[in-house]
């Protein structure tokens, strides 16, 4: 008799323990879904997908909008901070988790398919720069200065906002801020610039060479707040993973003080380039 009550009172204890974790997840699942609900009021809120099934998400950040890949440490920041200044609480681990698991579920199964953009996009012909807090749109007839856009810019931790452009009229001034002097080299320059700002196409490489003190790191400088200006002045092409994730997080890959290339390295080049 007393073992069978033992294994009764154990019975008991193993059901309430099971009841108390089933209760305690479902708490979790609920919680998740209030703040999931939560951020779907806010204005221009989006979830989504691009062509390789990576979810993201669009939000908005300070008047603008920004794009965040689900699982990224930024995503975690900005929904804390959101559901820290509605409900004076951080969110626990846990929910989290279950949170960005939803998100990261409904990014890939309900929401629409966009491709995300670095510095540079494009959408029916029309050119878009992404200034950081503003976009430039480029068309056959001009550009201006625009607020909202209908493609998606991502903003990774090597980006840096971009001055607001003023209207000049002769591109050559920009050859006063570097030490070319061939015209053909000049000429070279000024194409490589142009073409930086068009998507879709493949790409010249900038190959600059030159005695000590000749300013080709100044120019690599300039080349680089031109066109995409960065917190990291230049990469390292030391081995082939550490440069494919910098190539996915920028538009312009600077590389100073590089002797010289392998063949696989070429190729890469070759590749990055031509997309």
């Amino acid at each position: 008799d007393k073992y069978i009550q033992k294994e009764k009172t154990q019975n008991n204890s193993n059901q309430n323990r099971n009841y108390n974790e089933n209760n305690n997840e479902e708490q979790k699942r609920s919680k998740a879904q209030q703040y999931i609900r939560i951020l779907y009021s806010l204005k221009g809120f989006e979830l989504f997908h691009d062509s390789n099934k990576a979810a993201w998400v669009t939000c908005p950040v300070k008047g603008h909008q920004e794009t965040f890949k689900i699982k990224s440490k930024d995503f975690r920041v900005y929904v804390n901070g959101v559901i820290y200044k509605l409900t004076g609480k951080p969110i626990t681990k846990n929910i989290m988790e279950q949170l960005l698991a939803i998100l990261e579920a409904e990014c890939i199964y309900i929401g629409n398919q966009h491709k995300v953009f670095i510095r540079v996009g494009i959408k029916d012909n029309d050119l878009y720069y992404d200034l950081g807090s503003q976009y430039v749109k480029i068309t056959s007839a001009g550009w201006s200065l625009v607020d909202e856009i209908q493609i998606k810019f991502a903003r990774p931790r090597y980006f840096n906002d971009q001055v607001v452009p003023e209207r000049c009229e002769d591109i050559f001034k920009l050859l006063t801020f570097v030490n070319i002097t061939d015209s053909n080299e000049q000429l070279l320059f000024i194409a490589f610039i142009v073409t930086s700002f068009i998507q879709n196409i493949p790409h010249p490489i900038l190959a600059v060479s030159g005695c000590m003190g000749s300013a080709k790191s100044s120019l690599l400088r300039f080349v680089q707040a031109i066109i995409d200006p960065s917190n990291v002045p230049d990469i390292e092409f030391r081995d082939t993973r550490n440069f494919v994730i910098s190539a996915s997080n920028r538009w312009l890959l600077p590389l100073d003080n590089l002797s010289g290339i392998n063949g696989t390295q070429s190729n890469i080049l070759c590749k990055a380039v031509t997309g």
